[in-house]
């Protein structure tokens, strides 16, 4: 479709500009999500052999528990998943994860 009248040009040009958009930014959503994968793999977590816990997920955990460097910090897990529910601090705390240990 060939633009016509000086809104067709305009319209066109706004929507090459979305799309461009659009593009950049799934690149950079993909290369976020690479870094993100890269990450989790590096921290040696297990959380990644459990069902239904994706990579995002695995990195919120691990960002919300930081380092397990002693059993009692792995065990304090679900009670500081269950704490930051209740205080709202956090959205991503899951279910599935609450009770592990």
């Amino acid at each position: 479709m060939r633009p016509i009248t000086p809104a067709d040009i305009q319209r066109k040009a706004i929507a090459r500009d979305l799309f461009t958009d659009r593009r950049r930014l799934n690149a950079a959503v993909k290369n976020l999500d690479r870094q993100v994968q890269a990450a989790v793999a590096a921290s040696g977590t297990t959380l990644t052999d459990i069902h239904g816990l994706g990579t995002i997920t695995d990195a919120r955990i691990l960002a919300l528990t930081a380092d397990f460097g002693s059993p009692a910090a792995a065990a304090a897990l679900p009670s500081r998943l269950m704490s930051d529910r209740r205080s709202g601090k956090s959205s991503c705390v899951m279910p599935s994860v609450v009770g592990m240990a």
